[in-house]
């Protein structure tokens, strides 16, 4: 038979090891999730600043080519292209497209 300790129970100190715990994990829980989402925006304006920095090369006209830009960004060519490309179906979509409801006021 198991001895109490101070008093109580060993189970009474097993369940309140486990309390805490649950505690413990909820609250590291809370915080892991925050420091996820703290980071995802780091990574979301990073990568803003990089398609920016990457547009303002390709717009530069110096002669830099999409390797060259690509070399610097740590990525190939083909994915440079791809990114400018989609940058150009883009900026084709905003323009070409009719606002909602301009036809009824063309009328």
């Amino acid at each position: 038979m198991r001895r109490s300790v101070a008093g109580f129970p060993p189970a009474d100190f097993v369940a309140a090891d486990e309390a805490g715990r649950e505690r413990a994990r909820n609250e590291m829980s809370d915080s892991a999730l925050k420091r996820i989402e703290k980071a995802t925006a780091r990574v979301k304006t990073a990568e803003r600043e990089r398609l920016d920095a990457i547009r303002f090369a390709d717009r530069l006209g110096r002669g830099l080519t999409t390797r060259q830009i690509a070399q610097a960004a740590g990525v190939t060519h083909i994915t440079i292209r791809h990114q400018l490309e989609q940058d150009q179906d883009e900026s084709h979509k905003n323009v070409s497209e009719p606002r909602a409801g301009a036809a009824l006021n063309a009328a």
